[in-house]
């Protein structure tokens, strides 16, 4: 038998543990009170942090099939939850808790639910676990299984993703004002990267909602009628907030490729420019050319003013070519 080492889970310890009676959490000291207290609970919510060891060990002597203790612990980017008899297990979609994390972000989190225990688990921290456990433990949350607790991270998802997509597209729309004026060349860089992470999230949040509605039409039986109508809520919720995720993707989208517009542009204001200029001094050099010529007979070779007469017929055909290409309105700028 695996030995778990004990270790004491404090409010800076990223693996936590509470458990539930009469939907009311309190927590856990450290994992192994996980064992005991889900003996004479309604049910107990294990939190690891799956890059500790102690946690890793704990994890290993569920009495869970080898291949589910894996898939739970394997920090596993693409996935969908699996459904048995007495078990669901697999992957969800969270946002990252970084500071140097973009505005849209996810991250991963393992789950593997029985009637009587929930875990979860991650790699990197986590923003709707983390406001999920501040609502447990303000008992503004009364869950009353697993599957009410699953339905409770749904809504804090939606909750903190709709927050994040407001705060995100105003600060687009903030940026979309100054590219629509022309003055968002500073700003490249960072909307190309909010297009490459917005691309990202939504096709990664599409997956996971199409995965979401295949669960809730399979209709696990861990989950209780009424239990299960408040879960299809939060997940057509959920799924509305797809279509406002690739909604924004569109629309960063369409900043970049007005940003291409504007580059094109102001490139082929300039090439116009070199080319008229080409055009008008075509003349001059020409005719500079012709008088260049190491031959005889050329015109004024002789005369003491031949450089001023040659220089006149020059500014002559230059300003001549200028009022004809002005009088056809090929403007300069």
């Amino acid at each position: 038998m695996i030995k778990v080492p004990r270790k004491r889970m404090t409010d800076d310890n990223p693996s936590f543990a509470f458990v539930f009676r009469g939907g009311l959490g309190q927590p856990l000291h450290d994992l192994a009170e996980a064992d005991v207290a889900a003996g004479n609970a309604d049910f107990v919510w294990v939190h690891l942090d799956l890059r500790d060891a102690a946690a890793q060990a704990w994890l290993s002597r569920r009495p869970w099939p080898r291949d589910v203790v894996e898939t739970v612990a394997a920090p596993i980017q693409w996935g969908r939850l699996f459904i048995t008899a007495d078990l669901v297990y697999g992957h969800l979609r969270d946002f990252r808790d970084e500071l140097d994390a973009a505005t849209l972000e996810a991250g991963s989190l393992s789950v593997g639910a029985t009637r009587k225990l929930l875990v979860t688990g991650r790699r990197i921290p986590l923003l709707s676990v983390k406001e999920l456990r501040r609502r447990v433990e303000a008992h503004t949350v009364l869950p009353a299984s697993p599957c009410g607790l699953i339905t409770e991270f749904f809504r804090t998802l939606n909750d903190i993703g709709e927050g994040l997509l407001q705060q995100a597209s105003e600060r687009l729309g903030a940026m979309e004002s100054k590219v629509l004026k022309r003055d968002g060349a500073g700003h490249r860089k960072d909307i190309l990267e909010m297009r490459r992470n917005s691309i990202r999230i939504a096709r990664d949040m599409a997956y996971k909602r199409t995965a979401m509605l295949e669960l809730a039409r399979e209709r696990p039986v861990l989950f209780p009628i009424e239990e299960f109508d408040r879960f299809n809520r939060q997940i057509h919720r959920y799924a509305a907030l797809v279509e406002d995720a690739q909604e924004y993707a569109e629309h960063c989208q369409y900043l970049v490729e007005e940003l291409r517009a504007q580059v094109e542009e102001e490139t082929n204001r300039n090439l116009y420019t070199l080319t008229m200029f080409s055009v008008i001094f075509l003349p001059a050099t020409l005719i500079a050319s012709i008088w260049g010529m190491n031959v005889g007979g050329i015109p004024f070779s002789g005369s003491s003013n031949g450089f001023w007469l040659v220089a006149g017929v020059i500014a002559a055909v230059f300003t001549l070519f200028a009022i004809v290409l002005y009088r056809f309105r090929f403007r300069f700028f």
